[in-house]
């Protein structure tokens, strides 16, 4: 199992026509769904709240949620997440191997409110540095004008070797995904095609 360590680095941007709930944009609704497809091979993935359910562990209230995705060639997947101090925190993943990765704290974060930055570290030469901001994206006669952007830069050996960049949607969720290379190049890794949740 992989050594990690995540880093907080700073703190936060004020906006008062932008909610900084970070729940608005992570709805968490049992049956709640989301499908999408990428950009080159026109695969599908649906990812559906499957339950949720109060963490027995910590006693304080603190809610456990369910996530699985399935793909087109029936392999699923799934993700525990929290919602902890504002921020969205994974917990549990397991691959489509059945296999179980249980993360320890400090969780690994995938969705901050804008103008935070962190560092998580994944072993001795691999780490990832992440930011947020605000956003909006527009594709296929979408447009989602209230987004957090999460951008995930990713080093080896010191060197960059990929950046990612989500979308979360204001009431939606996530709705795009990018994958750019250290060259610049963009593809695209995930686009919404339909929801169960209103924005």
């Amino acid at each position: 199992m992989k050594k990690l360590e995540v880093v907080f680095l700073a703190g936060f941007v004020s906006s008062s026509d932008f909610s900084q709930n970070i729940s608005d944009y992570f709805p968490v609704s049992i049956g709640n769904s989301w499908t999408y497809t990428n950009g080159i091979e026109k695969s599908t993935e649906i990812i559906t709240v499957k339950s949720s359910t109060p963490d027995d562990i910590t006693k304080d209230g603190t809610m456990l949620y369910l996530f699985e995705s399935q793909y087109q060639t029936a392999i699923n997947t799934s993700t525990m997440y929290s919602i902890k101090g504002n921020k969205v925190v994974v917990l549990i993943t397991k691959d489509a191997l059945g296999r179980y990765n249980e993360r320890k704290a400090p969780f690994p974060i995938e969705l901050a409110p804008i103008g935070q930055e962190w560092r998580q570290n994944e072993g001795d030469n691999e780490y990832y540095l992440f930011k947020t901001d605000k956003s909006s994206i527009k594709f296929d006669n979408k447009n989602f004008e209230d987004c957090i952007l999460v951008e995930q830069r990713i080093f080896i050996d010191g060197n960059l070797y990929r950046t990612n960049k989500s979308y979360y949607a204001y009431g939606v969720g996530l709705v795009y995904k990018t994958l750019q290379s250290p060259g610049g190049e963009e593809t695209v890794f995930l686009k919404l095609v339909e929801s169960s949740v209103n924005s």
